[in-house]
């Protein structure tokens, strides 16, 4: 399961910094090879000095051990035990660290014209067969890697223990091609072979395994001043700076911008009904005539919402159906419209007005690696008397941060019309108890 580390926040700032309107989130696994190998490399070992010290004092010295040739260089005989260890995987040298013919080149070739075998790792992307750069070789992205043998156990809501598999790759692999692999591994200028984890002097790849895996990549759907925009995101980055997967984005451009949210109904056996958001990538070819980001109907949305939106302890449901009218929808915008009304049959009306205050909220889903990971839902203020709880909200939260005098911030609390009715609806019942000793029990005190 995926460990994200995309501060939602900061990121959301960002990019309303360029007008992007942050409505969705969507992950897909796109699909990459793990390549184990055997190449010939033509680059001299960094080592290679040494190796022709070691064997030239052995030839004048044949009497001498490893322990011998360290102290006549100077160095731990655990180095020269190392570089006779190379040889011999070589071939530079017999059982009897004798040098052979192939040793013999070694030794005595030009350092440009030289083969050695090595092994080497190398990521290719799984649809075009090419090398993907050194960056996705970092932990951060190492391990996150969905392999195909990949499974985990969880324990369900009956006591059952099931297992499931992560790998599901959202984009079909392509076939592995060893020569298509090793020519574009060569195809790579040397100068760039860094970038890509390729050794400098790569000449032939001499054998090949692999392993099929995944990497969860992160697609936005976002609003610009009306217009829809789809764009690639790095979950794995905090900041989600795509750099290192804008690789990808040539097998996924004319996908992407096909993307929009459906909104699956599940009938369980318990007789409820399940609502999850999906995305449409199975379907993905298939164009909609109309350009939005959610395709489903409004009363689907306000089911939704009556069944699964806002989970607080023990408070999954409205004390009664929302409306139709209460629902916002449009082609890129979803959400609520709170009146007094639907303030009155929430069970949790802190949370409501929490909501109202930052303007909106977000259902997420956990380390989700493919489908909806989040999407957000717009909260709009319906009348006066909302209107009046947030601004009470606000008054109530500097009351108990104490950012002003609690004298100043009881003064503007009792100036509103339906203070106490907000309040109970709030349970501030302390607060209320202060303003009847304001009110009340303070005057007695004065006479």
């Amino acid at each position: 399961m995926a460990n994200y580390r995309l501060d939602i926040a900061r990121f959301i700032e960002l990019e309303a910094e360029a007008n992007n309107n942050l409505k969705a989130v969507v992950s897909i696994q796109y699909p990459i090879y793990y390549i184990h190998s055997e190449i010939v490399d033509t680059k001299p070992h960094v080592l290679y000095g040494l190796d022709k010290v070691v064997v030239s004092s052995s030839k004048i010295f044949r009497s001498f051990n490893d322990d011998d040739i360290a102290k006549l260089l100077s160095l731990p005989s655990s180095v020269i035990s190392s570089r006779k260890c190379y040889m011999h995987k070589n071939e530079y040298i017999d059982k009897n660290d004798v040098l052979t013919n192939i040793g013999e080149n070694y030794i005595s070739n030009e350092e440009d014209k030289m083969e050695h075998h090595i092994s080497q790792d190398f990521l290719i992307d799984g649809i075009s067969l090419k090398p993907l750069p050194k960056e996705l070789y970092a932990n951060k992205y190492k391990e996150e890697y969905i392999f195909e043998s990949d499974y985990y156990h969880f324990t369900n809501k009956n006591g059952e223990t099931v297992s499931n598999r992560p790998f599901s790759p959202d984009l079909t692999h392509q076939p592995i091609q060893r020569q298509i692999i090793e020519k574009n591994l060569l195809n790579v200028e040397v100068n760039e072979r860094s970038d890509y984890n390729i050794p400098l002097g790569l000449k032939t790849l001499s054998s090949l395994t692999y392993s099929v895996c995944t990497i969860p990549i992160f697609i936005g759907l976002f609003e610009n001043n009306g217009v829809l925009k789809r764009k690639l995101i790095n979950g794995f980055d905090s900041l989600g700076k795509d750099d290192h997967l804008n690789i990808f984005l040539p097998n996924l451009e004319k996908r992407i911008e096909n993307l929009e949210l459906r909104l699956d109904e599940r009938h369980m056996k318990d007789g409820n009904t399940k609502y999850n958001f999906e995305s449409n990538w199975r379907e993905i070819d298939l164009k909609s005539e109309e350009e939005k980001l959610f395709f489903f109907s409004k009363e689907d949305l306000k089911n939704y919402f009556n069944v699964n939106y806002q989970l607080v302890p023990n408070e999954q449901t409205w004390k009664e159906d929302l409306e139709l009218s209460d629902v916002f929808y449009k082609s890129n915008s979803l959400g609520i419209i709170v009146t007094r009304e639907v303030f009155e049959k929430a069970n949790f009306k802190k949370e409501l007005l929490r909501n109202l205050k930052r303007g909106s909220d977000y259902y997420v889903r956990n380390r989700v690696t493919s489908g909806v990971w989040i999407i957000f839902f717009d909260f709009i203020t319906g009348d006066d008397y909302i209107r009046e709880a947030v601004e009470l909200s606000s008054l109530v939260d500097d009351l108990i941060n104490k950012r002003f005098p609690e004298e100043k911030v009881l003064d503007k609390i009792i100036a509103y019309k339906n203070h106490r009715l907000i309040l109970v609806a709030l349970e501030e019942y302390r607060l209320l108890e202060e303003i009847d000793i304001k009110n009340h029990m303070l005057n007695l005190l004065n006479e």
